[in-house]
């Protein structure tokens, strides 16, 4: 005999939900706002901490598919700090930001797109020192 459809119903509403936590949980976003932080005047990356005052520039680089997405928790844990940078994502897995651009280039294959931030991000890090 099988259950009632209330109760399937009940118990396909409690999956999703669980389902839709768990996605929540492992997002890009939480991820980098679990390990990187702001207290104060400090900045909190893992054990590591950086006096903010004592830092002129801040750049923001990153690649890969998820690298807009931790951009975009990055940008709101520093508040306007961002000096600038560059991010470069696959094509179709952008997530807008307000303080950096955003390049789409080609993978697993390479493309010019990709060639043109790589060079980018090259000499965005070479200007930080």
């Amino acid at each position: 005999m099988s259950p009632p459809r209330s109760t399937l119903h009940r118990l396909r509403r409690d999956a999703f939900s669980i389902f839709q936590d768990a996605l929540k949980a492992v997002s890009p976003e939480s991820a980098v706002r679990k390990h990187i932080k702001t207290i104060g005047n400090q900045l909190v990356a893992g054990n590591h901490s950086i006096d903010l005052s004592s830092v002129r520039h801040i750049y923001v680089v990153g690649a890969g598919k998820a690298s807009s997405a931790m951009a975009m928790a990055v940008e709101t844990i520093l508040r306007g700090r961002i000096s600038g940078g560059l991010i470069v994502v696959k094509y179709g897995h952008i997530v807008p930001l307000t303080t950096l651009p955003v390049v789409e280039a080609g993978h697993p294959v390479p493309d010019e797109s990709g060639q043109n931030g790589a060079q980018k991000i090259i000499e965005t890090l070479s200007r930080a020192g």
